[in-house]
């Protein structure tokens, strides 16, 4: 039993409803705020949980966040489409978490082993 989001036409504002079952097309959604039944759906934001461990927290992403975003490239790359800001920012302190991984083993520990 989802929740769906719906755009007031009127006042702009955002309610959310709670959809039981698969008949919701069929009927109007009356905005919580002004009351017009003048809406429309939109598509909602989402968030998501990965099957593997993260490297690092979310906590640690909001705070690289200012830093990675003032990086040459980085308007481009958080701006194409497809997917959220956050979505990508995961991604990239993924990527940049495995370059680290390797840069630490071949720099660090095979000398440590050697």
């Amino acid at each position: 039993m989802p929740l769906f989001e719906y755009r007031c036409r009127q006042c702009g504002g955002v309610s959310e409803v709670f959809v039981r079952g698969a008949g919701m097309g069929t009927h109007a959604v009356r905005c919580l705020r002004c009351g017009s039944v003048e809406t429309a759906r939109v598509v909602s934001r989402f968030s998501f949980k990965s099957a593997r461990p993260e490297k690092y927290s979310e906590s640690f992403r909001e705070q690289a966040a200012p830093f990675l975003m003032s990086r040459p490239g980085a308007r481009e790359f958080f701006g194409e489409g497809g997917e959220s800001q956050e979505a990508k920012l995961y991604a990239l302190t993924e990527q940049i978490g495995e370059r680290v991984d390797g840069v630490l083993q071949d720099q660090v520990f095979k000398k440590l082993e050697g």
